[in-house]
C-alpha cells in the first residue's frame, strides 16, 4: 500500500486564505496560453496522435495531454516567459530561487515553500508541489506529471518502509489525483454525439476534475463522485479557480449511490479500466478494472437505469478484451445483460490498445488476451439493442501496424 503524511502534501493546505491567494495567484499568470504545447512521447512507438495534435496547435487548442514526439518543436515558439512557466508548472524542473521570483514574486516563495506548493532542493533549487494542465482555457491544478522524462518527481508519497500497520493520524493511503490524454480522447469523442445540455449532470471519478468541469459549462447542475478523498477535493478546487459555481463533488462510491443524489440527464465515467494483477488493486485505485478489465465497467451498467433521466444519455469509456479465440468479452456480456436493463447501447471503437510493459504483457497473454479495443459505451433506456461502430480503415491499418510492433517488441 502507497501511504503520504498528510501534513506534507499540498493539496491538504488548500483552505481558507492559501486556497484563496493561490487561485488569484494562478488566475493573473496568463497559464491558458501553455494549452498550445504538448509534453514529449517518451513512451509506447514514436508516433500517435500527431495530425490531430497538429490540429489542436492551429487552432489554438488545447494539446497539454496529448503526448508528441515533436514537443520540443512546438515549444520553441513559445515566449521566454512562457517557456519558464511550462518549465515550472508543467514540466517540473528545478528552478532557481530568481526564476520563481519572476513568476509568482520574491514575497510569495516562502509562503509557498511553508504550504507545501514549493519544495526546496539541494544546491537553492526549488520545485513546484504540483502540475498545471490546461484544457480549451480551463485551469487544473493536478499532482506533479512525470511525463517528460526526468527524474520522478512526487512530494509526498512515503519510503517503502511504511505500510498498512503505519496508517493512522497523520499517515494515510496516497492515490494520485490528476487527468490524462484519456480525458481529452473521451472529450473528443463525446463531443460527436448529440449530447444532452440543461438539467444535471453527473461525472464519476472525476479526478482532477477534466470531464466534470468541461461538460459542467452545458449543465444548470453538475456533480463529481469520487471515492478517492484527494480526487474530489482537487475537483472542487479545480471548479472554484475556474469560477464554476454549479459543481458540486462528493466523496462516495459510484457503484452504490442507491438514488442519493437523484436522476441525471447526462452520466460520464472515464472509469478504470485496465485488466491488473489483483494484488495491485490497493496501489492502482485509478486503473484497476478488476474481472478482465470490465469488472468495475459492468457493475456499474447494473446501476444505470436508475440514475438516468427517461431522455438521458450515459457514456462510460473502458477497454474490451479481445481473446486468441476471437471473443470480444465485453459484448458478450452486454448482449447478455442489456435486455434486462432496458439499455440500448452503441459502442463506438477507438482504436486498438496493447499493455505497454513486458510484464503486463505477458500477463495479458497468459489469460488469453490478443489485445484490447478502446470503446465508449453510449446508454440509453431501450429493449437492449447493441450497435456496433468501427474506427475508419486508416486506423485499423495503423492498429494492424501497431500491433505487429508491441508482438514485436515484447514477444
Amino acid at each position: 500500500m502507497r501511504v503520504y503524511r498528510v501534513n506534507d502534501d499540498w493539496l491538504s493546505r488548500l483552505d481558507g486564505d492559501v486556497r484563496n491567494d493561490t487561485i488569484n495567484m494562478l488566475r493573473g499568470l496568463g497559464l491558458d496560453r501553455l494549452q498550445k504545447y504538448p509534453p514529449p512521447k517518451i513512451g509506447g512507438l514514436p508516433f500517435g496522435n500527431e495530425t490531430r495534435i497538429l490540429g489542436r496547435y492551429l487552432k489554438g487548442r488545447s494539446s497539454q495531454l496529448d503526448p508528441s514526439a515533436l514537443s520540443r518543436f512546438y515549444r520553441s515558439f513559445a515566449s521566454d516567459d512562457d517557456k519558464l512557466k511550462y518549465r515550472a508548472f508543467r514540466q517540473s524542473d528545478r528552478l532557481t530561487r530568481e526564476e520563481w521570483a519572476a513568476i509568482i514574486g520574491a514575497e510569495n516563495i516562502d509562503k509557498w515553500v511553508e504550504n507545501k506548493l514549493l519544495r526546496a532542493m539541494p544546491e537553492g533549487l526549488f520545485v513546484c508541489g504540483f502540475s498545471i494542465a490546461v484544457l480549451d482555457g480551463l485551469l487544473f491544478m493536478v499532482d506533479p506529471f512525470n511525463d517528460h522524462g526526468g527524474p520522478h518527481h512526487e512530494t509526498i508519497m512515503l519510503d517503502e518502509e511504511y505500510g498498512e500497520k503505519d496508517v493512522g493520524g497523520d499517515i494515510q493511503p496516497f492515490h494520485h489525483a490528476y487527468m490524462g490524454q484519456d480525458s481529452l480522447q473521451m472529450i473528443e469523442i463525446m463531443e460527436r454525439n448529440e449530447l444532452p445540455k440543461g438539467g444535471r449532470y453527473l461525472d464519476c471519478g472525476p479526478g482532477a476534475g477534466g470531464l466534470l468541469l468541461y461538460f459542467s459549462r452545458n449543465f444548470d447542475e453538475a456533480i463529481g463522485i469520487d471515492i478517492n478523498e484527494r480526487a474530489a477535493k482537487l475537483a472542487e478546487i479545480n471548479a472554484e479557480l475556474n469560477g464554476l459555481t454549479n459543481v458540486k463533488t462528493h466523496v462516495d462510491d459510484a457503484i452504490n449511490l442507491n438514488g442519493r443524489y437523484g436522476k441525471f440527464d447526462l452520466i460520464s465515467w472515464n472509469l478504470p479500466f485496465l485488466y491488473l494483477p489483483d494484488e495491485w488493486e490497493d496501489n492502482a485505485i485509478d486503473a484497476f478494472g478488476g474481472d478482465m478489465g470490465i469488472g468495475l465497467c459492468m457493475r456499474f451498467i447494473d446501476t444505470v437505469p436508475e440514475l438516468l433521466t427517461e431522455t438521458g444519455t450515459t457514456c462510460i469509456a473502458a477497454m474490451s478484451p479481445c481473446m486468441k479465440t476471437g471473443e470480444n468479452v465485453l459484448e458478450e456480456r452486454l448482449k447478455a445483460k442489456l435486455p434486462k436493463l432496458k439499455l440500448d447501447c452503441t459502442l463506438r471503437i477507438a482504436q486498438v490498445s496493447f499493455a505497454h510493459t513486458r510484464d503486463i504483457w505477458h500477463f495479458h497473454q497468459k489469460a488469453g488476451i490478443r489485445k484490447f479495443e478502446a470503446v465508449y459505451l453510449y446508454m440509453t433506456h431501450g429493449m437492449g439493442k447493441i450497435r456496433r461502430i468501427e474506427p475508419t480503415a486508416a486506423r485499423k491499418a495503423v492498429d494492424v501496424l501497431r500491433e505487429k510492433m508491441y508482438q514485436r517488441k515484447f514477444a
